[in-house]
């Protein structure tokens, strides 16, 4: 008996121990990924998963329409601290060039960040459904998530729009976020 609660002991004391958050399923994170007017829609997929940093959940469902794509994830836990990367703790920023265009900003409450390659016409737009967390602990980053939608074949004003047809704050209320 005192060997079971030193090991139970041991394991809360060693650092980077996995340990679970209970995340949502990708299975329900998908049920947020909604069809689009006019756009095919693939099946969703996703996964659930844990390592030292925290527990990671991510649905990812693609859409096409002519020539152009959407791919859309939504991604919580230590798989949306690396999405973000150091852009995570920017407010706000602009830079224009010849071949892209890079832009932090602040839309109806959410920080997103647009990329766009001008000569591709491609890019992502990110969107923050939670702030980067202020400590890089297991329990804070498990509550980051991010909706990243990559596009092709169009510019980011009309990446934006589609963007927003997923409810942010919808999205953020339905991964335990208010």
């Amino acid at each position: 008996m005192v060997k079971k609660i030193l090991f139970l002991v041991a394991l809360l004391l060693v650092p980077g121990q996995v340990l679970a958050y209970n995340l949502p399923s990708y299975r329900e994170l998908c049920k947020n990924l909604v069809d689009l007017s006019g756009w095919k829609a693939e099946e969703c997929t996703g996964l659930n998963a844990t390592n030292p940093m925290g527990e990671i959940a991510s649905a990812t469902r693609t859409y096409t329409r002519d020539k152009q794509e959407l791919n859309v994830q939504l991604v919580l836990g230590a798989a949306a601290m690396a999405a973000a990367g150091p852009l995570a703790y920017q407010r706000s920023f602009e830079m224009d060039s010849p071949e892209e265009f890079i832009r932090i900003t602040t839309i109806d409450g959410f920080r997103v960040g647009i990329q766009y390659n001008k000569k591709t016409h491609s890019g992502s737009v990110g969107v923050f459904l939670t702030e980067p967390p202020k400590t890089m602990d297991p329990a804070s980053i498990s509550q980051m998530a991010i909706l990243v939608v990559g596009y092709q074949n169009m510019d980011w004003k009309e990446a934006l729009s589609w963007a927003q047809k997923f409810d942010w704050k919808s999205l953020k209320a339905a991964i335990g976020h208010k």
